[in-house]
């Protein structure tokens, strides 16, 4: 039972990333319409609780993709700019809750996972303790300013072996993916 729901934890990030990491349209994408609210149902008990850490303007990217992720939940939100904690947490809507401090977000027990859109100097120590706190980090590129930084991140990774991502764009864009496969194929390059 452990092992299907960290699974089901493993392919909701994974959709989750595709959709924060893409910069086309849902309208234009056919997989990504699959994931749309409303279309699937989904029992309370098996959506993932997503706490967003910087609510500027990527955070605010990555709250309206979840919004539209029926496995995930926004549960939390932290900035310790409070102009935009306060526009993400209008937008959120009721029942998310809101700190200051990063820390005090880690500590949330309704936050499953999170996502670091906060500047690239503090994602080192942000990632780490996320997975310190037994949480599944999707973090922003760039993934560290510091190479100490990003070698930190990968161990506590390793050690907790919590899912971990960093959000390049395009990666999943199907223009790339057919160019690459064209590449495998011996088609181009």
């Amino acid at each position: 039972m452990a092992d299907d729901i960290d699974l089901k934890r493993r392919e909701l990030l994974k959709n989750i990333s595709i959709l924060s990491g893409s910069v086309l349209l849902t309208s234009s994408a056919p997989w990504l319409m699959q994931l749309k609210a409303g279309e699937k149902k989904v029992s309370p008990s098996s959506r993932v609780g997503i706490g967003i850490i910087g609510t500027g303007s990527r955070g605010m990217f990555h709250l309206n993709v979840i919004k539209k992720v029926p496995e995930a939940l926004l549960v939390a939100l932290c900035d310790d700019y409070p102009p935009h904690l306060e526009a993400a947490a209008s937008l959120a809507g009721k029942g998310v809750n809101t700190y200051s401090r990063y820390e005090d977000l880690l500590n949330d027990k309704a936050v499953d996972a999170v996502i670091i859109a906060t500047p690239p100097h503090v994602h080192g120590e942000i990632t780490v303790a996320a997975f310190r706190a037994g949480k599944h980090v999707l973090c922003e590129k760039a993934m560290s300013i510091r190479y100490e930084d990003c070698i930190a991140m990968v161990k506590a990774q390793k050690e907790t072996g919590l899912c971990f991502q960093i959000g390049h764009q395009r990666m999943f864009s199907p223009l790339y993916l057919t160019a690459l496969q064209m590449v495998k194929e011996g088609r181009i390059g």
